[in-house]
């Protein structure tokens, strides 16, 4: 595990390939099951369109820089991270909002989105902070 995390930081384009590849898993298990499946979640299906749509736009967002690979890498890594923790913020926010009416299984599928994009922003916000020391 450290092996793939050292390479990700050292390549930070397959960072942005691995940020938008887990957005694409994320707003295809939202719009396409979590949303469809309101009672199983108990996260009303409005609100997890609307996450998945904003999954789609980071989907956009990390896939281009990962195609483009642009010269100030490390801005668009900082607006990368930025986003997502910004997601997982609003997340969570969600999550205490509809607390009383999410299933175990839409509370643990949420707090796992979470801890996962907590996770990859600490990777991109190292990754970043490594570029400008060196």
């Amino acid at each position: 595990m450290q092996r793939i995390i050292s390479k990700l930081l050292h390549n930070p384009y397959q960072l942005f390939l691995v940020d938008g590849l887990g957005a694409i898993l994320s707003a295809t298990l939202l719009l396409l099951v979590v949303a469809p499946l309101e009672t199983y979640f108990g996260m009303p299906s409005t609100i997890v369109v609307v996450l998945g749509i904003i999954a789609c736009l980071l989907v956009i967002c990390s896939m281009s820089c990962f195609l483009i690979k642009p010269r100030q890498w490390t801005l668009w890594m900082r607006i990368v991270a930025a986003a997502n923790l910004l997601y997982a913020c609003t997340t969570a926010v969600l999550l205490f909002l509809y607390a009383h009416q999410l299933t175990v299984l839409g509370f643990l599928y949420f707090v796992g989105e979470i801890i996962i994009l907590c996770l990859l922003v600490i990777l991109e916000r190292k990754a970043a902070a490594a570029s400008t020391t060196t």
